[in-house]
């Protein structure tokens, strides 16, 4: 997975699952984590596309619209919405996610 589209999937999915409904961030991150308990695959598959994702440049306003569509929070800019990813992914804990496949090498 290392594709943009790819990223901007996963990430977007997981956005409109967890937070889309949830206008709190901390209780979305609290759900999605209790969600993920357990699902090491899923968790990882989330955890390397926000990763790479923050990596990545993009179009103008392509950030800012994943957050203001997916997430239905207000961004003003990309870099707004780019510090809302960076929180996202510290809040869900994802630089401890697991790779399970690499374990069962």
């Amino acid at each position: 997975m290392t594709k943009k589209e790819d990223c901007l999937q996963i990430v977007g999915d997981f956005l409109i699952r967890f937070y889309h409904e949830e206008p709190d961030d901390t209780k979305a991150a609290t759900q999605a984590i209790k969600a993920m308990t357990g699902l090491f695959d899923y968790e990882w598959e989330v955890a390397s596309a926000f990763s790479k994702l923050l990596e990545m440049s993009f179009p103008p306003n392509t950030l800012r619209d994943i957050v203001r569509l997916k997430a239905n929070r207000y961004a003003h800019s990309d870099e707004d919405a780019r510090e809302f990813l960076e929180l996202t992914y510290k809040e869900n804990n994802f630089d401890n996610a697991v790779n399970l496949n690499e374990l069962r090498k």
